[in-house]
């Protein structure tokens, strides 16, 4: 399902319940309840039904509305914990940020969480700096291994890993960054213009 909004993009690539009717009734079962699983040692099983959504973003270095973008992803990331799954997916359409996407891939070998860290922070406060000098000072801040870092931009791996990475945009017909899945089905291509629209898409999923 395809959602038809105004948007905006950068480039081109062609338990159980008690029932009762009296609100404090339900409050003094609760307590009882818990206080019960305390005395006997019993724990209370966690709600496992918590609904999970991912989300991923498809974007470039270089797109300055992937950076617009990733201003209210980090709102809402912050906002449901857990309950959502981001993945982040390089489409490398701009030359001028190919060392960026490089280094980003290489800061996923290092852990999802490193290539998060380091293309929030590349987003937020290093924007436009493509230089290799300039992307090493991004890895350094997010806490990469620099030794593990430079052998493997010294490798194909990451190149490999853009390479495939266009094929999987090009496969999803996807021409321009950004561009969003959720729950790998649902597509956003491009940025909506209003912030509460895009919240008020994922928050569906939940």
């Amino acid at each position: 399902m395809v959602i038809a909004v105004m948007l905006s993009g950068c480039g081109s690539d062609k338990g159980s319940m008690v029932e009762s009717n009296n609100d404090d009734e339900l409050v003094v079962a609760e307590e009882v309840a818990n206080t019960e699983s305390t005395e006997t040692g019993e724990t209370t099983p966690e709600n496992t039904d918590k609904k999970v959504v991912k989300l991923t973003k498809i974007s470039d270095y270089s797109c300055g509305v992937c950076r617009q973008a990733n201003k209210t992803i980090e709102k809402i990331a912050a906002e449901l914990g857990d309950q959502m799954e981001l993945e982040l997916i390089n489409f490398n359409i701009f030359a001028q940020s190919k060392n960026v996407a490089l280094a980003s891939e290489c800061a996923k070998e290092q852990g999802e969480d490193k290539m998060i860290a380091f293309h929030n922070t590349y987003f937020d406060a290093h924007f436009g700096e493509t230089s290799v000098k300039d992307v090493r000072k991004v890895v350094e801040k997010v806490g990469a291994d620099m030794t593990k870092m430079d052998e493997c931009l010294d490798s194909g791996r990451p190149q490999l890993a853009l390479d495939n990475s266009a094929e999987y945009s090009r496969s999803k017909g996807i021409t321009g960054t950004p561009y969003f899945l959720i729950n790998d089905t649902d597509a956003i291509p491009g940025f909506p213009r209003s912030e509460i629209q895009f919240r008020a898409k994922i928050m569906e999923y939940l």
